[in-house]
């Protein structure tokens, strides 16, 4: 999710910022209430090209030490041709200087997915025709024609270590309220519940970022100076109440970029 805050600190060395140059994503499935985690993706608005190795290789490098820490599989999308119906599907491997993604019409890409995911489920609309005018066509087209089972989400920020080993997975609110005034709403628990799963599993911190719609902020762009509501999650309870517990705190972004940065 680029947004204003993503902008902001989106020069960090150590903060990869999911963006059209690559969204970083968790799958999972949902069983019974809960959320089994199933894979990553890195999907991209480009095809594939030795040369992206160049500008986007560390960004998929610290998702490969994401992958291998919690011992999921990582694949390649490369959406560019999907108004032709096309997509480029293939699990990343270590050396991306030989990586050559496969290319798939969409109605074979469903199989193809769930193949790497370790998945089997009937999936009722998998074969009929995507309409590819619609905006957003591939973000319906992962709703409409994969296994609703499915759940997943972006890591709005992965935060990263001077080694680029991943330190915290950060999600990015941003609504109407002051920062002082909202709390987390209980309809992104499944996002919620991913976000602490993945954190626990490979040894993140947990955090959100939430601000207030930059036209409602008479600071104009986010600044060093801007309101952030900084929270750290504690734990999850889906079930009970608090569903969620968290330290929050009002910090400047200034502060904020600074302790993501050192997480």
């Amino acid at each position: 999710m680029s947004d204003e805050f993503g902008n902001y600190i989106e020069e960090e060395d150590n903060l990869h910022v999911s963006d059209d140059s690559g969204y970083i994503i968790v799958w999972g499935e949902k069983t019974d209430g809960e959320i089994n985690l199933l894979g990553l993706s890195y999907e991209s608005s480009y095809l594939w090209d030795n040369k992206l190795n160049d500008i986007m290789g560390k960004k998929i490098n610290a998702v490969q030490n994401l992958s291998d820490l919690l011992g999921l599989p990582l694949f390649w999308v490369g959406k560019e041709d999907f108004e032709n119906k096309e997509l480029e599907i293939d699990v990343i491997k270590n050396n991306l200087d030989d990586f050559e993604p496969s290319r798939f019409h969409v109605n074979e890409a469903n199989d193809q997915i769930q193949g790497i995911l370790g998945t089997d489920y009937e999936v009722s609309g998998a074969s009929k025709e995507v309409n590819v005018s619609l905006a957003d066509a591939y973000h319906k087209w992962t709703r409409n024609f994969l296994p609703s089972k499915y759940v997943k989400i972006d890591i709005d920020i992965l935060a990263v270590n001077n080694e680029n080993r991943p330190t915290g997975f950060i999600e990015i609110k941003r609504t109407g309220q002051a920062p002082n005034r909202w709390t987390p709403w209980k309809d992104d628990l499944e996002n919620y519940m991913i976000q602490f799963q993945t954190s626990c599993e490979a040894n993140l911190k947990p955090i959100i970022i939430h601000h207030q719609y930059v036209e409602r902020n008479k600071l104009g762009e986010i600044n060093d100076e801007s309101d952030i509501g900084y929270y750290k999650i504690k734990d999850m309870n889906p079930k009970g109440s608090p569903w969620m517990d968290y330290d929050k705190e009002i910090i400047t972004a200034s502060e904020a970029r600074e302790r993501l940065n050192n997480l």
